[in-house]
């Protein structure tokens, strides 16, 4: 069996791989197939966890290995026991970290995200105390967003910046921190929602600008993160950073 570093056939894709569990495959493909997998421990592995886990499931909690990875990678320390859920675990038995990292952040794309992305400050003291900052008297909701938020918990974050943005619709800040904590949590394309709602005039279009090429970034659509990192070539704040990941994407 080659090892899974000299492969002389191409990956099996999502698609394949569940057309191939649920029987939809014509007799040729599937053959194909199962040829690919008797060389490809990987996708054999990916195969074992589809098989394992129920596909709600398991995009949910590649979701959260996503995110974990992401954390771990900038913080230089191994992810969190509570993210290696059922599915990480299973693959890890099977394939070894490698194999987890590949199917995770295994794109291009993704990486460069991976390696660009730094969550935007949230402008307030880190709640640490009981003492709530009189700016955020009467914001239950945003208190408890940006705690989730600070601590890099973005899923958690998330539900409670909605339900506070739902009582609170034009409070820009809070429409951008919401956008930066779905691309943590690795949903940009509802960051890119939130980031079309936002007047560039409340928040600095170089901000705006920049976290709508790292959502960009994220779904793969390269040309239109280009285009927006030449524009913010004349922004002073960021143009360091966008030329870097110009750099990057060549």
């Amino acid at each position: 069996m080659d090892s899974i570093f000299n492969r002389t056939t191409n990956c099996l894709s999502r698609k394949e791989i569940k057309a191939y569990l649920s029987g939809t495959l014509s007799p040729a493909a599937c053959r194909r197939v199962e040829a690919h997998l008797l060389d490809c421990p990987l996708c054999d592995a990916a195969v074992e966890g589809y098989q394992a886990i129920p596909e709600a499931d398991a995009e949910r909690e590649l979701s959260a290995l996503k995110a974990s990875l992401l954390s771990a990678r900038k913080a230089g320390a191994p992810p969190r026991q509570p993210y290696l859920n059922r599915l990480a675990a299973a693959l890890l038995l099977l394939v070894g970290l490698i194999a987890v990292f590949k199917y995770s952040i295994g794109s291009f794309h993704e990486r460069v995200f991976a390696e660009a992305f730094q969550p935007m400050p949230s402008g307030y003291t880190i709640l640490r105390s009981a003492a709530v900052p009189s700016v955020l008297q009467g914001k239950p909701e945003l208190v408890t967003a940006l705690k989730f938020y600070q601590a890099e918990e973005f899923g958690k974050s998330i539900p409670h910046f909605e339900n506070y943005l739902s009582s609170q619709p034009d409070d820009p800040k809070a429409q951008l921190l919401l956008a930066n904590a779905l691309l943590g949590d690795w949903q940009a394309e509802r960051a890119l929602g939130w980031l079309e709602k936002i007047d560039s005039s409340s928040v600095g279009a170089g901000a705006l600008k920049w976290y709508t090429a790292l959502a960009l970034v994220q779904l793969g659509r390269l040309d239109e993160a280009r285009q927006l990192l030449q524009e913010l070539g004349t922004e002073v704040a960021f143009q360091a950073r966008a030329g870097q990941l110009s750099a990057q994407l060549e």
